[in-house]
Order: structure tokens, then sequence, then C-alpha cells
């Protein structure tokens, strides 16, 4: 049996509500959490480093690039994380 702290048990115990929400959650984690900023990090170090002027098709393609990576990097947090929340249930099932 594992155990699990406070934070942890709030967590398991708030993710039907997000569960619920799936794209929504999606779209927090990967492509505002992480596709955008990567993007806009390597974006900036990019340019800074070549010395290029703002072209906006290099950095539309780049959004929908980053955007895109986010939308599959979110997909797969969520699958994962609703991994480790069966293994929560299957593990607490005893404390019921």
């Amino acid at each position: 049996m594992a155990y699990y702290s406070e934070k942890q048990k709030k967590y398991w115990a708030k993710w039907p509500i997000k569960r619920a929400n799936k794209w929504w959650w999606i779209v927090k984690t990967g492509v505002l959490g992480w596709g955008i900023p990567v993007f806009l990090v390597t974006y900036l170090i990019k340019s800074n480093v070549n010395n290029n002027h703002f072209l906006l098709k290099e950095f539309l393609i780049g959004l929908i690039v980053w955007t895109l990576g986010g939308l599959i990097w979110g997909f797969w947090m969520f699958s994962m994380t609703e991994k480790k929340y069966k293994v929560f249930l299957e593990n607490n099932e005893d404390d019921d």
C-alpha cells in the first residue's frame, strides 16, 4: 500500500473535477503552461543571437508548431495523471 501525503490526497480529491474539464486542463497545462512559454523563450533567444528583426511569418509558424506541441504535451500529461489517479484509487480502496 502506498503512502499519500495530505497534499496528494487533496489533489486527487479534485481530480474528478479536472478530469471533467479534460480539454481545458490540456490547454492550460500543455499550451499555456508549456508550449507558448517555451516558444517565447526560444524565439527571443534565437532573435537575439541572430540579431534578427521580427518576422511575422516565422513568428506565426513557431507559434503554431509550439502550440501543437503543447497540445500533445498536455494530452500526454493528462494521460499520465489519469494513470496515477487510477493507482491512487486502487491503493485507497481499502481505506473506505
